[in-house]
């Protein structure tokens, strides 16, 4: 996953309301990957799986009011649908000796979770909501975008993911 560093700053206030301020640094990867090795390929991965699950584990932290007004706080189960899902995800480009230009996970004030995954010129983003069956991914390449909603546990994330890197 292309990397987004997320920086807590509870020190500021609106009103009487901690803030979280966030400082988001992308780092764009290689996408050459099939002329590296498996080794360099996989550690790179691991890097980048373990900077997402970091910032995924950070959501855990984020107090009511997070982003200034009324962001709601994370639920651990999300925040675990969610990292299995990295974990899929992670497995699918070590095992097609690719990587990912990004994968970056984005909270939201509802107390919904993005995970955005990038590949040349194509973008998936998959949108769970805590307590909802149902999962929400868009994609969209230079001609077209789409919108679709699967139950969480029909998801085939093989085949989104088969389409990203075509």
């Amino acid at each position: 996953m292309s990397s987004v560093a997320v920086h807590n700053d509870f020190s500021g206030t609106v009103g009487n309301i901690p803030t979280v301020t966030m400082d988001l640094t992308l780092v764009e990867h290689s996408k050459t990957a099939r002329e590296n090795n498996d080794s360099t390929i996989n550690a790179e991965l691991d890097e980048i799986s373990e900077k997402a699950q970091e910032q995924l584990d950070n959501y855990l932290l984020f107090p009511y009011g997070w982003d200034g007004y009324h962001g709601e706080r994370f639920e651990g189960e999300l925040i675990k649908e969610m990292k299995g899902l990295l974990s899929v995800i992670t497995y699918f480009f070590k095992k097609e000796r690719l990587i990912p230009s990004e994968i970056t996970p984005g909270p939201a004030s509802d107390a919904s979770v993005d995970l955005e995954i990038c590949y040349d010129n194509k973008t998936l983003i998959l949108t769970k909501y805590p307590f909802e069956k149902e999962i929400t991914v868009y994609s969209e390449d230079d001609e077209t975008s789409q919108e679709e909603v699967f139950f969480f546990e029909e998801l085939d994330l093989e085949t989104k993911l088969y389409w990203l890197v075509s």
